[in-house]
């Protein structure tokens, strides 16, 4: 995992430019999860700003929802791509950190539009993962459901408050995950971490996106840069390739 961003009273430079049609964007395909502070953090998207955040007032929490960030939706980068231009996106996001007791976050059987295989939750007992917790207010959350394709590409289900661990907040009466519908990649029949999220107590096998582009490349005989090429240009592979991460094909 690449350096934490680090806050600026200035905001954050701006994102590299959008790569040109016929060359996909190898670092977005290959960085997921992204550059995601170990703090917790207010993030303004329509400025790309981001301030950490030493607490949170339980007044703030009111009408917001909390819903686990397992992968790219606790990085800076990643909120600006979904809310930057989005009306939603002029309030800021309060995203804390937080462990997840019995569970662990893995690869999903499925591959993005933008040619990264995400991120889902499973539950694994002995396991602490390192994650964090969006607070989200309605507008934020009916966005994210869009930005996260609820109900074809994940739900959203309900994690007991009590194995949600949050320092700043203490405990939560309500949180909630995205995870995968068509399940966990699998290799070897078994499910595989996401070895860019820190865990206490890790069990599974754990890959980083590089090396699970790589092994998905070998099944179709192409160069990594070849396969995020047609897999951002072609839906048909992308579901093909979601078919090969769960082992039904």
């Amino acid at each position: 995992m690449t350096d934490p961003v680090e806050p600026s009273s200035k905001g954050a430079a701006d994102p590299s430019p959008e790569p040109p049609p016929d060359r996909p964007d190898l670092d977005r395909a290959l960085g997921y999860p992204y550059e995601r502070p170990p703090w917790s953090f207010r993030y303004w998207p329509a400025h790309h700003h981001v301030e950490p955040v030493g607490a949170v007032r339980r007044d703030e929490l009111v009408e917001r929802t909390a819903v686990l960030a397992i992968g790219s939706n606790a990085a800076p980068d990643q909120l600006r791509r979904k809310f930057g231009c989005h009306p939603s996106g002029a309030a800021p996001i309060v995203v804390v950190e937080a462990r997840v007791r019995d569970h662990d976050v893995v690869h999903a059987a499925m591959v993005a539009s933008y040619g990264s295989v995400p991120a889902t939750l499973v539950e694994r007992p002995g396991t602490t993962c390192h994650v964090h917790v969006t607070l989200l207010d309605p507008p934020q959350l009916e966005h994210m459901h869009e930005t996260e394709g609820l109900g074809s590409a994940y739900r959203l289900d309900h994690v007991a408050p009590e194995l949600v661990e949050v320092p700043l907040l203490g405990p939560l009466d309500s949180v909630e995950a995205y995870v995968a519908t068509r399940g966990p990649m699998l290799v070897d029949g078994s499910p595989v971490a996401l070895a860019a999220i820190a865990a206490e107590g890790r069990t599974l096998p754990a890959m980083h996106q590089r090396d699970v582009l790589a092994r998905l490349a070998t099944t179709y005989d192409l160069s990594v840069e070849e396969l995020v090429r047609v897999l951002t240009s072609d839906p048909g592979v992308r579901r093909e390739a979601g078919e090969i991460l769960a082992g039904r094909s």
